[in-house]
């Protein structure tokens, strides 16, 4: 019976809610990115002086802050003020990851609004929301479903979208915020229970079970099992190129019908996916090449020309490029590679600290004996 509640206390604090904590904060990261990318059939505002009067307008938005103060934000044009709901306002900076080891990823950095007003002047900056202009008063805020989101960043407006694209998925840490509140309350809870167990008189091979558990998730640490560490962030990182790759191609067809594969940008062109016979455009491989099967069936991404051949998109947030697989095939088999890695990746780490545990348990009886 004890020996089953060391298994039960075990396995739900420091396997299972570890284990469903790493796939919720992983879920849980770059929201604001789909957010962002959610908001790529909104028409572009183009200037704040031509905003229909006492109407709302949903809408993007590209300018160059001259001003910032406590209200809203002064554009280097020196004409237009925008004022800002700062209570609903989602506010962030798009900068390089240098904490990743490839140099093309980006990351989108929480600012709070007083710290908004220490940036630099002449920062380019993207807007999305609502759009009102009352008299000489123009003022965003968050409606219709639409978030009010604002991101500071370097460089064209042009290569604003292929950032974001670039926004890497985080990898949960095992330790993350979850993982650790389950592991500090399965720490107490067997700390308890220890004190229990050495309480009485029973057999030595439960205390000993039982001391041993208590530090269970150190013994990951301890030869041989540490060798389920380095196959743990084997299958961790090659897990999570399949998750980037397939959000950055849910992404990339996001808001496409799937029955006509067509969808239509805010100027009234449609964004198309053909299935062709020879890549048109730029291909995106996936990270294991055979999920495309040895036969690839060639799909080519951009705007329809008619009698034409698809060319390169009239919004900049949209891209041509090809694939060697339906858009809908290579996400599906790309989550289904991901969540098998991460599986192994837990099931080698957990296999190494059992192994660990029992030769440490025998080590402890034959000391102590």
């Amino acid at each position: 019976m004890f020996y089953l509640l060391i298994f039960l206390l075990l396995a739900l604090f420091y396997i299972i809610l570890p284990f469903l904590g790493f796939f919720i904060v992983g879920e849980n990261r770059n929201t604001i990115r789909k957010k962002i990318v959610a908001t790529r059939y909104l028409p572009f505002v183009e200037s704040l002086e031509d905003l229909s009067l006492g109407e709302k307008t949903p809408g993007r938005y590209f300018g160059q802050i001259k001003h910032i103060n406590e209200t809203g934000l002064c554009f280097s044009d020196g004409k237009n003020f925008l004022t800002v709901n700062t209570e609903n306002l989602n506010c962030y900076e798009l900068k390089i990851d240098n904490l990743s080891k490839k140099k093309n990823l980006y990351k989108l950095e929480k600012f709070r609004w007083k710290d908004v007003m220490a940036c630099n002047n002449n920062a380019n900056v993207f807007i999305t929301g609502s759009f009102k202009k009352n008299d000489d008063k123009i003022s965003v805020d968050s409606e219709y479903g639409i978030p009010l989101i604002l991101v500071f960043f370097e460089g064209d407006k042009k290569d604003f979208w292929k950032k974001i694209l670039k926004v890497s998925v985080e990898r949960p840490r095992t330790m993350n915020p979850f993982s650790i509140f389950s592991v500090l309350t399965g720490f107490f809870a067997m700390l308890i229970f220890t004190g229990f167990i050495f309480t009485k008189d029973y057999d030595s091979s439960l205390n000993y079970t039982v001391f041993t558990a208590l530090f269970f998730p150190l013994l990951e640490f301890l030869p041989p099992g540490l060798f389920g560490i380095f196959l743990y962030k084997y299958y961790v990182k090659k897990g999570y190129q399949f998750l980037n790759y397939s959000r950055y191609i849910e992404d990339q067809v996001f808001g496409v019908s799937v029955n006509h594969r067509t969808s239509i940008m805010c100027d009234s062109n449609v964004y198309e996916i053909r299935s062709v016979e020879k890549p048109l455009s730029q291909v995106l491989y996936p990270p294991y090449q055979k999920l495309c099967m040895e036969k690839k069936d060639w799909f080519s991404c951009g705007m329809r020309i008619p009698g034409k051949e698809l060319g390169e998109p009239s919004d900049i947030f949209f891209e041509s490029f090809s694939l060697p697989a339906s858009p809908d095939y290579l996400i599906q088999r790309s989550r289904t590679y991901y969540h098998m890695c991460v599986v192994l990746a837990f099931g080698f780490n957990l296999i190494g600290s059992i192994m660990n545990m029992y030769i440490l348990v025998k080590i402890l009886t034959l000391l102590l004996q």
